[in-house]
């Protein structure tokens, strides 16, 4: 694994290929297997069509390509999800003793 210095620190990454350029990869069955490989402890593995379903609704790859940036929109978008899915999981239970 090549390592590279970061000039304004002295964080090492981890990974050059996604160091030197902002263009990952204009593929979505790509660039979903390399999200999941990054983000391993995602709240859960995407798929090239959830890429694909989120670049048609402008969320990501807007310019045509996918970078380091639609990372992050990506895993805001499942910690959201998460936060949806436990709250009306929280919302029936309190309906549920409430009917009690």
């Amino acid at each position: 694994m090549n390592k590279t210095k970061d000039p304004i620190s002295e964080y090492y990454q981890r990974c050059a290929d996604w160091a030197d350029g902002w263009a990952i990869t204009a593929d979505p069955v790509h660039f979903a297997a390399k999200f999941n490989s990054i983000v391993p402890g995602a709240y859960r593995h995407v798929t090239d069509d959830d890429i694909r379903w989120m670049m048609k609704c402008g969320l990501i790859g807007r310019c045509g390509f996918f970078d380091r940036s639609d990372l992050q929109t990506i895993r805001g978008i499942l910690q959201y999800e998460l936060i949806r899915e436990s709250g009306a999981e929280q919302k029936k239970a309190i309906e549920l003793i409430d009917k009690a």
